[in-house]
């Protein structure tokens, strides 16, 4: 008797017994009434007879039911629902489990019965809680899995694994004292690289160009970089990777071996396989040993009588010239000038901690280094018509192990566009150096137009007739010969004499060779 009259009370709590809801029998499968589900017979007979309850749930779709809720000490019933219906077609949501807090499982039920159509009164379930609108910025998502490379690691005859996130391949050429290594990049791959972004592209930053180079010296046995010279800019497409090339020469008698990184697009065929040459340069065997005298004042710090640039709102301001840094690359804490030397101190962006052992400076640790650069040139870069980018890097060379994530900073003038690159630790001990760091200006529309479907080609010919009739001489066309190469070379005009016949056909082709022969010099 207690046990019916809790489960009428039930019942009534629930507003169960309006005769609007439907209430079916799971002994006969067919619609009942709150009075037979309340009588002992009617529980007995659960215990005798076979429960029916498939046929009761498709009695209830059948009166339009979509939404279950199950009102009971545990989730056993919504797992029979799942197992025998879809999603689409009823939808199983219990409002209580087994050593489960039951607010957090009642709170979780009724959010997931209000998305699927119920009508909750959520403000009883939250007293005093009130409704906030969405926030009007866009949301910026947080990663919190491990981006460690899954991908699988292809390993012909030869090939050996060289312990870089950027690198998966080298094989030594036998015979021929050459070695190739390979590496497949992409922000997908590497999800900090889709920071990177110069004028809307996600490019691949110089530094990790420079990173590349230096761990090809230390598999190849050289000391440094002697020379880095970037040729044209990797840009990396959303949800598709490259594949790199680090083809390093055999060493000449004075120990420099050249080196070429090319790239292309990665499970490219075809046409679409031809490799883009990206950078050159050349390895040293020579030991750099740190300069005293560069290294020394950052052994001081802050640096001595120098002055504090402000930062506030620095990378808003960069974002407004072109230099979209996201999370990753946004590094730079302190800046002091003193003269024409910079002085700053960079930082790792804690979600990179764990990935910094792998690299001897991380590439966007490195790349926050060279950010003052851009920022003091802010102001003559406001304009918006040019970029200043990591054109060359000369002498470049690491003794840091790995691991760091705080960087000390000189930055010194050492020619036109060219400063001398000094990093320290924490310490003021000597990280890393760039005897040369030369950037380059470029206008926005020449960097950004090389990534259009029209540039797709470095150049093209294009002929039009234009009429010019010249005084005292017979009718002639002008042929305009346009190229894609920068502004300095400029259109070619050829004047080509009319003619007919076979003369028109022959000196077309001549015409042709001529101005093929001269876009290959």
């Amino acid at each position: 008797d207690t046990a019916l009259d809790d489960y009428r009370h039930t019942l009534t709590t629930l507003n169960l017994t309006d005769p609007t809801i439907p209430l079916v029998s799971t002994l006969t499968g067919q619609l009942t009434t709150p009075g037979q589900l309340t009588t002992p017979d009617y529980w007995t007979d659960q215990l005798r007879h076979t429960v029916r309850f498939h046929d009761a749930l498709q009695t209830l779709r059948d009166e339009g039911v979509r939404l279950c809720l199950e009102v009971g000490p545990d989730a056993v019933l919504t797992g029979m629902i799942r197992s025998g219906w879809s999603e689409e077609t009823l939808t199983a949501v219990p409002l209580l489990r087994a050593r489960h807090p039951e607010p957090d499982v009642l709170g979780a039920g009724l959010a997931r019965a209000y998305v699927h159509g119920a009508r909750v009164d959520l403000a009883a379930h939250f007293p005093g809680a009130t409704p906030t609108d969405l926030p009007t910025y866009a949301f910026r998502h947080s990663r919190y899995w491990l981006t460690s490379a899954s991908r699988a690691r292809r390993h012909t005859a030869g090939a050996d694994a060289p312990r870089h996130p950027l690198l998966d391949t080298v094989v030594d050429l036998a015979e021929r004292n050459e070695t190739v290594l390979g590496g497949r990049v992409g922000s997908d791959d590497q999800l900090w690289l889709a920071d990177h972004t110069i004028d809307g592209n996600v490019i691949l930053p110089a530094t990790a160009f420079l990173e590349i180079a230096a761990a090809a010296a230390a598999r190849t046995g050289a000391a440094q970089v002697e020379q880095l010279t970037l040729e044209a800019p990797l840009r990396l497409r959303q949800g598709e990777a490259v594949r790199l090339q680090i083809a390093v020469q055999a060493a000449d008698r004075a120990g420099i071996r050249t080196f070429s990184v090319h790239s292309r697009p990665a499970g490219a065929e075809g046409e679409e396989a031809a490799w883009t040459r990206c950078a050159s340069g050349a390895f040293a065997a020579a030991e750099a040993v740190p300069d005293a005298d560069t290294f020394g004042p950052l052994r001081t710090w802050p640096p001595a009588q120098a002055a504090e640039v402000p930062l506030e709102g620095v990378y808003a301001r960069l974002s407004r010239i072109g230099y979209e840094y996201g999370p990753a690359f946004q590094g730079l804490r302190k800046l002091w000038q003193h003269g024409e030397e910079l002085y700053a101190e960079v930082e790792l962006p804690r979600p990179l901690h764990d990935a910094a052992d792998a690299f001897s400076v991380h590439p966007a640790l490195l790349d926050a280094a060279i950010q003052p650069l851009v920022v003091m040139a802010s102001e003559s870069l406001a304009s918006g018509d040019l970029l200043r980018l990591p054109f060359d890097w000369h002498g470049a060379a690491f003794w840091s192990s790995g691991g760091l994530t705080r960087l000390r900073v000189r930055l010194m003038p050492s020619g036109d566009d060219t400063v001398s690159v000094a990093l320290a630790d924490q310490h003021g001990s000597p990280v890393a150096q760039a005897r040369a760091l030369t950037l380059r200006p470029v206008s926005r529309r020449q960097f950004t137009g090389q990534f259009t479907p029209e540039a797709a080609t470095p150049y093209a010919l294009a002929w039009q007739p234009v009429t010019d009739p010249v005084p005292g001489a017979g009718p002639e066309k002008l042929v305009h010969i346009t190229d894609r190469l920068p502004d300095e070379v400029g259109t070619t005009v050829l004047r080509v004499p009319r003619s007919t016949g076979a003369d028109v056909a022959g000196g077309v082709r001549g015409v042709v060779a001529g101005v093929l022969e001269w876009l290959r010099a």
